[in-house]
């Protein structure tokens, strides 16, 4: 017994596990608190654990193991997934900055499809949508790091800071309150 405990086959496969594993624990870590996280920043997360099972190094994982790791994981996220979570996601203030994909966008603009009303139009959203990204981008207005992407800023509740920083865009700021404030828990 005391062979096999201290055999580095049994540190490695230990090992493999762990680096298979950790990712996905720390995703449940980050969703097992009381509010849990919100579901642009789960998504955020599940991108980083995509990229972890298609490029990252695992070791003691051959390469087609690897593979069939990831196809696990993709079939799973194809299941899961909902538009919601990307336009949560696009709308985080810490991940509003980047560039996102056709995809992501498609995802955004079909979820605020849905959430239009009479109050809050489509075209109006949409509208929005183009101005706050042109401003993100550029550091117009507040958008800069300084105001809107400041220490103090990014340490709000993602909700409050579009309720705070998304007032010149009334329509995408009560979509984005929504969308921000849900959030996705373990249990």
């Amino acid at each position: 017994c005391k062979r096999i405990i201290r055999s580095e086959e049994l540190l490695g496969t230990i090992t493999t596990g762990i680096a298979i594993m950790e990712p996905v624990y720390r995703l449940l870590r980050l969703t097992d608190g009381k509010l849990g996280a919100n579901l642009g920043k789960v998504y955020a997360y599940l991108l980083q654990i995509d990229q972890h099972f298609k490029q990252g190094v695992l070791p003691g994982v051959s390469a087609s193991v690897r593979h069939k790791i990831h196809e696990l994981f993709m079939a799973r996220w194809e299941y899961l997934h909902a538009p919601v979570m990307t336009a949560a996601y696009c709308l985080e203030p810490e991940f509003c900055r980047r560039r996102h994909s056709s995809r992501e966008l498609q995802d955004l603009k079909q979820c605020l499809r849905q959430m239009a009303t009479d109050e809050h139009p489509l075209p109006d959203l949409l509208a929005e949508l183009g101005d706050f990204q042109e401003a993100v981008l550029s550091g117009m207005h507040d958008f800069t790091d300084e105001v809107a992407f400041s220490q103090r800023a990014r340490s709000m509740a993602s909700y409050k800071w579009a309720n705070v920083y998304l007032t010149m865009f009334p329509h995408l700021q009560w979509a984005a309150c929504r969308l921000l404030a849900l959030s996705c828990s373990a249990s």
